[in-house]
């Protein structure tokens, strides 16, 4: 049941020869098996029925989305995107009175550096 040690073969000429004849012929084969395809021209009918499947995804497409309102910019949403912009300069302006007059940590890098001794000269 057990196989013995093999004996390494070098590949001679011979081998070569053998190895591309086989693949040769399995290419020719695999041809022959294929065969040869027939070209349909694209009729009218085979046109039709593409741009209708295209069509009919379409409609699949959105009944699955829905469907949107467009909504004009009224009053309303015009006075409530100023309040947001003034609330947020407001938060902006209480935070920065907090910090006047403290401190402000800064990172000591080497652009920093570079920035100091470029601004000192």
């Amino acid at each position: 049941d057990e196989v013995g040690p093999g004996t390494a073969v070098k590949e001679t000429p011979e081998l070569k020869r053998v190895k591309e004849n086989q693949q040769n012929i399995s290419v020719v084969k695999y041809k022959e098996e294929v065969g040869q395809g027939t070209a349909v021209p694209d009729l009218y009918d085979l046109k039709q029925i593409k741009e209708n499947q295209k069509n009919i995804s379409l409609v699949k497409y959105k009944d699955q989305v829905g469907t949107g309102t467009a909504v004009s910019v009224t009053l309303e949403m015009e006075r409530a995107k100023r309040n947001q912009s003034n609330v947020s300069s407001v938060l902006y302006s209480n935070d920065l009175k907090k910090m006047k007059g403290r401190p402000i940590q800064l990172l000591d890098t080497p652009e920093l550096r570079r920035v100091r001794e470029t601004q000192n000269n």
